[in-house]
């Protein structure tokens, strides 16, 4: 059984294993053929890493990689290592290697991934995301547009406007619900920061307003965020008539009181 130290309790496990390292330690030196070293050792390197102490994590897990029961989870705890090392360049290695060499049914592809992503966003490798994205299983389509989201979300923050805007696009095409919702929201967004505000306001009363839109349906928390964003267009615009009007017809009839504090907000900024 691999033991992965997550969470409280794993910081427990961990504590104890240190306090006890130095017989454990002094176990699997005497012992290297014990059938259950490769355990040990990765047990110790997961332990160390929880306490920072990473340059005997790193030996630990290579030790626990020689053998084949642990080889996989010792390779992944060592990008972790290397991570928090701020090698990035050695983690994307390990979990490369990683990822083309284990089962794709395997439980671990999906930390690999998305440890990939991680990285990969630090990095701003936008390449180097498209590719890990198709790597993505299409029938998982939550996964896949949510995937899509966050790297458009990503592509924003770095102020590559058109880029965002491909990446909501393929997020949208596989999500009616929630997911594709932010995305279309996180597109209006976008072609505000471009200051397009008209072709905001255009996409927005498609996509939220009219009764035929793709996400009309949602709720008031996602839906109320779009009328805000049309307001906002609006006061960019210096139609602040219109702008007051959707506030007021949001605290008027929105049912997410969110909305109606961020509204409020916004209508006192305009007064």
């Amino acid at each position: 059984m691999i033991v992965k130290l997550d969470g409280p309790v794993g910081g427990v496990i961990a504590t104890w294993l240190v306090a006890n390292k130095s017989e454990l330690v002094r176990f699997t030196q005497e012992y290297p053929s014990y059938k259950q070293s490769d355990e040990l050792n990765y047990m110790l390197g997961v332990s160390t890493y929880h306490t920072k102490d990473l340059a005997n994590a790193v030996i630990y897990l290579k030790r626990s990689q020689q053998g084949v029961s642990f080889s996989n989870r010792s390779q992944y705890m060592l990008a972790l290592v290397y991570e928090e090392q701020k090698h990035l360049d050695l983690a994307v290695n390990e979990l490369v290697d990683l990822k083309a060499n284990i089962n794709y049914q395997d439980t671990l592809t999906l930390d690999v991934q998305d440890k990939l992503k991680q990285i990969y966003k630090q990095q701003g490798k936008f390449e180097a995301l498209a590719k890990l994205w198709m790597d993505v299983d299409e029938a998982d389509s939550t996964r896949k547009s949510q995937w899509a989201f966050e790297i458009g979300q990503y592509a924003q923050d770095a102020q590559e406007y058109t880029l965002a805007i491909q990446w909501f696009e393929k997020a949208i095409a596989r999500n009616l619900d929630e997911v594709g919702g932010r995305a279309a929201l996180a597109l209006a967004k976008t072609k505000a920061l471009q200051k397009d505000w008209k072709a905001s306001n255009a996409w927005i009363v498609g996509q939220f307003v009219q009764a035929d839109g793709r996400y009309y349906h949602l709720p008031d928390s996602i839906v109320g965020l779009a009328y805000l964003q049309m307001a906002d267009n609006f006061v960019q615009l210096k139609n602040l008539v219109q702008a007051k009007a959707i506030l007021q017809s949001v605290l008027d009839s929105s049912s997410d009181d969110a909305v109606k504090v961020l509204a409020k907000k916004k209508m006192d900024e305009i007064q």
